[in-house]
Formats: structure tokens, C-alpha cells, sequence
């Protein structure tokens, strides 16, 4: 009020003026939604469909991901600390979570700890001040009666009613007190495994493992994990703690819980540090990352969980503002188009332009609500609904709840709301400048294209192109050429959009030569460019999407298979399982199929530390013998590489000290290698003789063929006399890879056949970076030199593994180990032909709806023209021609124009993804003949981008042809 006169202030009278136009506007929007309830379904579909998906798949993702937080409870339970190590030898240094530590040559040796050898856990507790719980965690074997299956299990010491909290606590009965007994947790029984009785578990997951029958009693909830590097994860079984194999901090070593006592500081953390101790603290976990002690050595941790959490909301959202927009924008204009005589009857007895626009935007506003609100909760509710099941199809961490990002989903919905705004903003601006006589005559026609806003969009596309396509350059990294990818595709969505009314006009003009139906279709569209324009923007932006991503995919796969390398030979296959020894694998092949021979492959190696794995290891440590072959002008020292010394490319030889493959000998029993190698009677002898087995390099194509072990170039032997001479010595093998000594080098010497490199390649394998010699086991074991065990290959003498062989293999070796496989060698194989037709699909679907709304309610807004041409003696044949000939020039149009534009982006990411640098292929080894950029490489699959251009419109007018079934109510004239 103003000075007591009664009267409002003006600032007051405009927002209540504002107020009630709003609420009069909304109030006839749920009206009219509710008195076309076909046409708002159809939008609300438009809208709720990418609302749903990225709801869903949101709370999906944040559900199967545990932040800092929620790991809390789970990683402490009634905890404040978890202690890990010792390591032995020097004081350490830690990040303050825990999750990197490391020290230095200066660093002063570790404080010993008293008792820790005899009673590990008293002498923990004594150091920390609390109570030590031992704690271990790790796959152990379950036997059944079918097969045994690992599981993931907790081991842990505790009263028998003793509670962890959220980490391990009792549903009934108690906790094991020795190791006879076993606690089956509630995710272990949905498992299959019993929860009473007695289970039969080996506390090793090998196949040496021995099992121990063990009594169930009692039932619990359990998870395993360290902040050290092991996830949050559901038990399936409590023991009580076994020996860990590591020495040190990290997953698989000796850790502790820390319980009755306060709070651990990170003074004590690095006091504990001192120790050899990796300690992560409570109090530490509970901070933000931007209040986290740094630790010198590491520097401060940045927040990438957050930025990239932030990231993907701002693409995610800015994504379905845009693709919102355009399937929204036709429906929009189409009710726009539809309502202009009434609005035209309310600007004649004293609306304004504001209200007039008001109208429409007040439906967006209501139909964009309903959608994202109804969007929402169905995709929440959806996987709510799901999550039993998906927690067993995808990820187990399901089970720890349902995280709804609802920060994340208000950001969505608000984008969505946003999206249905803007799709009805042109159409309201335009309604602003209604022309009343015109409308209520029903004359209402669109105003002439401007032409700067054409030549804009033309320019627009120019700067597109130019940055999209000069911006992909390797040289300058990953992150400027998608900057320029991005800003390009977007100038060019954003010129073809400036483009389109001026290509509608020009259709419109060169109707004039076409028939009867496309003309008045080709004029129509012309002049309803408010209507027609954003249904060709809709179908553009699938055309284009669908261009730019089968471009990047088929160029994609073409350098996928110039560089692909087989496995293994053709037509044989290979096993993995570190459960299943050779011996069984090979009783278990020989009952499915007699005539398949079992070949295990093994590496020479300098010692062998044992026999629980397929991979073999570079260096095993441990007492062992240095095998090397000579190379002539170089000496022993500058043929082997030592933690410190890399040698010459030049004096790279065969052997033991093969460098992650480079140079490495493959052995197996003489009689499986020959049948491998299809060696003849001459060259079997010379194998069972001893003889080191050769690659002719002068028989390996160049360039490589695609597909083939071609790129493998093994290292290159010096043959002389028809030997191979090799340097021997005994030593100790160290972890870090260097051999120490134990004398003099002595000389042996191997007789060497020589086989063409089709036949060689027989035997290769890119399992370890292929192999440039083969030796039979019995010659290395009269040698006495060790093997080290690696993956078992199948080879049928007829000819390839069939795909029925292939699978008979896979169920009889899993009925043994649920983690056997068996993979054929087939050559390289055309894996995106379902991820094109699934895209193809989806975007040919939304293009598909696009054209459907915009043409179904185009033909209600055309029911007064379709009248006309009726009273003039157009027949139902003529009008449906004319319906088809619309639906089929916009969606045409669109498709043409949105392939085009497609091409750019998809050219220019194509280059950007499949130009590499040579020596990243692992299956290169002679690094002379590697190339140092390989790419880039751009295919362009015409038919599969022609084939939506030609179908889609085809459809589309099929559809509207049918929709013309009756004919139109004429009301006669009354004069």
C-alpha cells in the first residue's frame, strides 16, 4: 500500500498481473491437455522416454558405486582404523586414504615390532592402543556335489556373539572358533550354499588346493574389502583367518581392524608409518578431499570423483535439452498451428502478444512437468523393482542398496522441463506476430526466410567443418581434438538448423515441376515452415547421429583388423583355468573328442616358483638357470638386460631374459609340438633330438596381413654351422627382474631347424608377445633347463575346432570349474554389425516417432484443407497421395541433410580414434619394423547411412498414406 491509499504499488500490481496471466494460462493448458489426450500422450511420451532412460541409468550407476562414504560403515563396521603390512626393511610413507605408499633408498630401516612373529595380533594392539581383529579376505574353493566354485570369503576372529557392525555381524547361531567350522552368509545361501550341515572349503584358490570339511554354524551378513585396493563387496562365507601369501600392505595381505579406542590421528598413521605399516584411519575417510592431509611425497589428491560426476551431469543434461527440444519441436508446432484461429479470436477482443505466447508455453510447462515428474519416477521405480534381479545379472553391490541421485535426477528434470520450454518457445514468438484478419480467416502463412539468418547458418557450417576436421590432429592430444569434434559438431547442428526454412522455400519453388501431390505438398511445407521446419530439424539430428557414429564404428573395426593378431593358430583353441592342471584338462578333451591333442604351453624360464597358473611369468624368482643365446660381435653383458641396463637392439637374443616376450622360447613334449608344427618325419627327429626350432624372417610378408602373426617379429637369432649357441649360468632370480650370478657363463650348443614362417606361426601365441623359438620339454629337461607352465592349447590334426566341438568343450571343462572357457582361433571378426543395427534401430525409431507425431497431427491440422480439396472433387486417392508426399519430402529431407552433416564428425572422429602410434601394438617385436604412426583409417558405409535415407521416408509415407481412411465432414456454406 501507498500512503494509505488503497492503492497497490505499481512493482506489486505487475507481479500480480503476472500472476494471474500465468495462473489463467495454466488453468487452460490442463484443459487442453485433458481435451487432447492424444496428442498430449504423444508428447508426453517425446519427453518422458529420454527422461526415463537417464533416470534409470543413473541410479543404476550411482547404486553400483560406492563413494567414500558409503564404504565407511562397510570397511570399518564398529572399527577406527584398519592396519596393513609390515613391510619388511625400510619406514614407509602413505597417502592419507591409504591408497598409495612407497619409500626410499634414504629412508631409515622400519622399527622393529616387538612379538610380531609369535602373536601378531597382541603386538598390533600393542602399538595401536586398541584391540587388534585379525582380518583376512579373498576367493577361497567351495566344494559341491556337481563342482567346486569360488566364492568370495572373510576370514575374521571373534567372540562367538561378537559384532562388527555393518562389516560383519550375526543372524543366528555364532562365529566359527576354529577352522572346522563356517559361517554361510545370506548372500552366500542365495548362492546355493547351504546353511546348515557341513561345507568342504580349501582355504587356497588353486588347484593344488586341499579341502576340509567344515561345519556350518550360523548365518550371517559379511563383506570383504580394504581401502588398500579391494572394493566393497557381499561374503559368502566367515572363517577363521588363514595365512595371506602377501608380505605387504595391499589387498591380499595380513590387515587388522582396530576397535575400543577413540579416533586414529594421522600423526599416529605416520607413527604406524614407522613401522612399515600402511594405516588408513577412520577420521581420515570422513573428510573431504580438500581437508586431507598431504603427504610430500604424493602431493594433494584431487576431487576427480566429483569433477567427473559434475561433468557427466552437465553432458548428460545438456544432451537431453537438445535432443528433447527436437522431439518436442514438432509437436509443439503442429498445436501452435492448431490453435492460432483461437488465439487469433482472443488477441481480437484483447489479449497481448504476452498472453497469446503465454498459451503455449503454459502447455509446455504442463505437459513438461507431467513428463519428467511420471519420467522420473518410473525409471526410480524401475529399478527399484529390478534390483534383485539385476544385482545377480550385473553387479553384487546392488545388494547394498538403492542410491537415488536425486541431485543428479532434479538436474535431469529440469533439463527436460527446460527442453519442452524452448521446443514451444519458437512456435509462441511466432504466434506473437499473428496477423488476426489472416488467422480467422484461416490465410495464416509463414513470414518470408530471412536471409541473414540463412547466410549465417551457412557460415556456420563452414567454421564447423573447418574446426571439426582441422582440430583432429594426434600430435595434439586426446583433449584438443575432442574440444574441436564437439564445437564443430555443434556449429554444424546449429548452421543446418539456420539453413532449413531456406531449403523448404526453395523446395516450395521447384515444386512448380513436379506432380500434382508432391507440388502442393513441396508448396504446403513451404509456407507452414512453423509446422515443417522443426520436423525436418528432428529427423535431421537422428540422420545425423546415425551418420557420424557408423563412420566412427566401420572405421573403428577396419583398423581393428589391419592390426588384429590372432590368439593363437588358426582353427585350434586355447583354455584357461589356473583351477584345472594340463592333466585334467586333457582327460576331460579326450572325452569329448579322442582326436584332439592337448599341447600345454610353457615358457623357458629361469627358475620355477611353482605350478598353480596357466600365465606365464617373466621372471620367476628363486634359485634358477640363465639360458641366452649368443649374437655375434656381442658379449654376454650387453645381451641381458639387469634392473638398471637395457641392452642394444642388436644384441636382443632367445632365451630366458626375453624381455615381456621379445625373444621368448616356447617348450612342449616333442610328439604335441611336432603334431602342432605338422612337422615331417625329418623334422620330428631333429625335435626329439634337441633341436631349437627357427622362423625363416625372410618368409614373413611384408607388409603384415591382417589377421595373421605376420606382425610378429620375432627376435632375430644368429645361426651358425647350423647351430645355436647359447650362454649358461647358474644364479638367484630377484623380484625386480635382475639375475644375480653364481659364476662363469658356460657355452652350449643346439642344433637349429629352420621352418617357413607359415609353418612357425603354427605354434605362435600373442599370450605373452609370441615366441621366437621353440624347443621340446624333453630336450630342456636333459638340459636342465626350468619351465615355466602356461596356457593349454587344443589342436585338431583334421582341421579347425568346429563351433558344436567348441561348445561341447566349454560345458564338459566347466562341469569341472565354473571358470574354464575354451576360445576358438577363427581370425578376425566383424564385431560391430549389432551395435550398427541396434543404432540404425534407435535412431531410426526416433526419427520414425518424429515423423509420425509431426504427420499425424499435421493431418488433424489439415482436416479444413483436406475438406476443400473434397468439396472441389479431390478424391480419397488424392489426398492420401498428398499426405504421403509431405510426410515423405520433410523426412527425406531431414535425412539428406542430417547424413551430410553426419559425415564431418564421423570423418573426423575416426581419425582421431583409430590413428596410433605403432608401438603401442603388442604384437610387434623387432621394433625396426614397426611403423611409429599407424591410421588413420575412414570408412564410410554408404549403404548402412543410405539405407535409413531411402527406408525411413518410405515408412514414414506409407504411414501417412494410410492415415487418410474416410472422407472429411464439409459443412455447406449458409449462403
Amino acid at each position: 500500500m501507498n500512503g494509505g491509499s488503497g492503492r497497490p504499488e505499481q512493482g506489486a500490481g505487475r507481479f500480480e498481473q503476472w500472476q494471474a496471466g500465468w495462473r489463467v494460462a495454466l488453468r487452460m493448458a490442463r484443459r487442453d491437455v485433458r481435451r487432447h489426450r492424444g496428442r498430449s500422450i504423444l508428447i508426453l511420451l517425446m519427453i518422458g522416454l529420454p527422461v526415463l532412460l537417464i533416470s534409470a541409468g543413473a541410479t543404476l550407476a550411482f547404486s553400483m558405486t560406492l563413494d567414500d562414504s558409503e564404504q565407511e560403515p562397510y570397511l570399518f563396521g564398529t572399527g577406527q582404523a584398519i592396519v596393513s603390512g609390515p613391510v619388511e626393511g625400510k619406514q614407509i610413507y602413505q597417502e592419507a586414504l591409504g591408497g598409495g605408499w612407497g619409500s626410499d633408498e634414504k629412508a631409515p630401516p622400519a622399527n622393529p615390532i616387538v612379538g610380531i612373529e609369535t602373536d601378531p595380533a597382541r603386538a598390533i594392539a600393542g602399538l595401536t592402543g586398541g584391540t587388534a581383529i585379525p582380518l583376512s579376505q579373498g576367493p577361497l574353493r567351495v566344494e559341491s556335489a556337481e563342482k567346486t566354485v569360488s566364492v568370495n570369503a572373510l576370514g575374521v576372529s571373534l567372540q562367538p556373539h561378537a559384532d562388527l557392525g555393518d562389516r560383519a555381524h550375526l543372524i543366528s547361531g555364532r562365529w566359527p572358533a576354529n577352522d572346522a567350522e563356517v559361517v554361510v552368509t545370506k548372500w552366500g545361501a542365495g548362492q546355493g550354499l547351504p546353511t546348515s550341515g557341513r561345507l568342504s572349503i580349501a582355504t587356497a584358490d588353486s588347484k593344488d588346493a586341499v579341502f576340509t570339511s567344515r561345519t556350518v554354524v550360523g548365518v550371517a551378513e559379511a563383506v570383504t574389502g580394504t581401502p588398500m585396493g579391494m572394493g566393497v563387496a557381499p561374503a559368502a562365507v566367515v572363517l577363521v583367518p588363514w595365512q595371506q601369501k602377501a608380505t605387504g600392505p595391499g589387498p591380499d595381505a595380513p590387515a587388522w581392524l582396530i576397535i575400543d579406542r577413540g579416533p586414529v590421528s594421522w600423526e599416529e598413521v605416520q607413527d604406524l608409518n614407522s613401522y612399515g605399516l600402511v594405516t588408513v584411519a577412520r577420521s581420515l575417510w570422513a573428510l573431504p578431499p580438500q581437508a586431507l592431509p598431504v603427504n610430500d611425497h604424493f602431493g594433494a589428491s584431487p576431487d576427480t570423483a566429483a569433477a567427473g560426476t559434475a561433468i557427466a551431469m552437465a553432458a548428460a543434461a545438456a544432451g537431453l535439452l537438445f535432443t528433447t527440444a527436437l522431439l518436442a519441436g514438432p509437436a509443439f508446432a503442429v498445436s501452435a498451428s492448431r490453435q492460432r484461429r483461437t488465439l487469433a479470436l482472443s488477441a481480437a477482443n484483447g489479449a497481448t502478444r504476452t498472453q497469446v505466447r503465454r498459451t503455449i508455453l503454459a502447455q509446455a510447462v504442463v505437459l513438461g512437468g507431467i513428463s519428467t515428474i511420471v519420467g522420473t519416477a518410473v525409471g526410480v521405480g524401475a529399478v527399484a523393482a529390478l534390483r534383485p534381479w539385476l544385482a545377480r545379472v550385473l553387479d553384487e553391490r546392488l545388494l547394498f542398496g538403492l542410491d537415488v541421485p536425486w541431485v543428479f535426477l532434479a538436474a535431469v528434470a529440469g533439463s527436460a522441463l527446460l527442453s519442452a520450454v524452448v521446443a514451444a518457445l519458437l512456435p509462441a514468438r511466432a504466434l506473437g506476430r499473428l496477423d488476426i484478419v489472416r488467422a480467422m480467416r484461416g490465410q495464416e502463412v509463414a513470414r518470408p526466410v530471412r536471409h541473414r539468418v540463412t547466410i549465417v547458418g551457412l557460415v556456420l557450417l563452414a567454421i564447423g567443418a573447418v574446426l571439426t576436421l582441422t582440430q583432429v590432429d594426434v600430435s595434439d592430444g586426446m583433449q584438443q581434438a575432442g574440444f574441436g569434434l564437439i564445437g564443430g559438431s555443434a556449429l554444424l547442428t546449429i548452421g543446418a538448423l539456420c539453413v532449413v526454412p531456406g531449403l523448404l522455400t526453395v523446395i516450395g519453388r521447384l515444386g512448380r515441376h513436379l506432380p500434382l501431390s508432391i507440388r502442393m505438398a513441396a508448396r504446403d511445407s513451404a509456407r507452414q515452415r512453423a509446422r515443417t521446419g522443426p520436423t525436418v530439424a528432428a529427423v535431421m539430428a537422428g540422420a545425423a547421429l546415425l551418420s557420424a557414429s557408423v563412420v566412427a564404428i566401420s572405421s573403428d573395426t577396419a583398423e581393428q583388423a589391419h592390426t588384429y593378431v590372432p590368439n593363437v593358430a588358426m582353427g585350434t583353441a586355447t583354455t584357461y583355468d589356473s583351477l584345472l592342471g594340463a592333466e585334467e584338462v586333457a582327460r576331460i578333451v579326450a572325452s569329448v573328442d579322442p582326436g584332439i591333442v592337448t599341447v600345454r604351453a610353457a615358457t623357458l624360464a629361469r627358475a620355477v616358483q611353482d605350478d598353480s597358473g596357466f600365465q606365464p611369468q617373466p621372471w620367476a624368482t628363486g634359485p634358477g638357470r640363465l639360458v641366452q643365446a649368443q649374437r655375434v660381435g656381442c658379449t654376454f653383458e650387453q645381451s641381458r638386460p639387469t634392473e638398471s641396463f637395457f641392452p642394444e637392439q642388436r644384441c636382443w637374443s632367445i632365451g630366458t631374459d626375453g624381455m615381456m616376450g621379445a625373444g621368448a622360447i616356447r617348450t612342449a613334449p616333442a610328439v604335441q609340438l611336432a603334431t602342432l608344427l605338422q612337422l615331417d618325419e625329418a623334422q620330428r627327429t631333429a625335435l626329439a633330438d634337441g633341436a631349437v626350432v627357427l622362423p625363416d624372417v625372410s618368409t614373413i610378408p611384408t607388409p603384415a596381413r591382417p589377421g595373421t602373426f605376420d606382425a610378429v617379429r620375432p627376435t632375430p637369432t644368429d645361426v651358425q654351422g647350423g647351430a645355436v649357441r647359447f650362454w649358461v649360468m647358474d644364479g638367484e632370480s630377484a623380484e625386480n627382474g635382475d639375475f644375480k650370478p653364481a659364476g662363469a657363463p658356460q657355452t652350449v650348443t643346439r642344433p637349429a631347424l629352420v621352418l617357413p614362417w607359415d609353418q612357425f606361426s603354427l605354434g605362435q601365441s600373442q599370450v605373452i608377445g609370441g615366441y621366437s623359438a621353440y624347443l621340446a620339454t624333453e630336450a630342456a629337461d636333459r638340459l636342465g633347463w626350468a619351465n615355466q607352465p602356461g596356457f593349454v592349447q587344443l589342436v585338431d590334426p583334421d582341421g579347425p575346432i568346429s563351433a558344436a566341438t567348441e561348445a561341447k568343450l566349454t560345458s564338459a571343462l566347466q562341469a569341472a570349474s565354473e571358470n574354464a572357457s575354451v576360445q576358438v582361433e577363427r581370425g578376425f571378426q566383424r564385431d560391430d554389425s549389432v551395435a550398427i543395427l541396434v543404432l540404425m534401430g534407435i535412431v531410426g525409431l526416433i526419427i520414425l516417432v518424429a515423423t509420425f507425431v509431426s504427420t499425424a497431427l499435421s493431418m488433424a491440422e489439415q482436416l479444413p484443407m483436406m475438406g476443400t480439396l473434397a468439396a472441389v472433387g479431390a478424391t480419397r486417392m488424392t489426398r492420401r497421395k498428398l499426405a504421403a508426399a509431405q510426410a515423405f519430402l520433410l523426412s527425406g529431407l531431414g535425412a539428406v541433410v542430417g547424413a551430410a552433416i553426419g559425415l564431418l564428425p564421423g570423418i573426423a572422429a575416426a581419425k582421431t580414434v583409430t590413428t596410433t602410434g605403432g608401438q603401442s601394438h603388442a604384437g610387434f617385436v623387432d621394433m625396426s619394423a614397426v611403423p611409429e604412426v599407424v591410421g588413420p583409417f575412414v570408412v564410410i558405409p554408404w549403404l548402412q547411412i543410405a539405407a535409413p535415407i531411402v527406408l525411413v521416408p518410405i515408412v514414414a509415407a506409407v504411414f501417412a498414406f494410410v492415415s487418410i481412411r474416410r472422407a472429411p465432414t464439409v459443412t455447406r456454406r449458409a449462403t
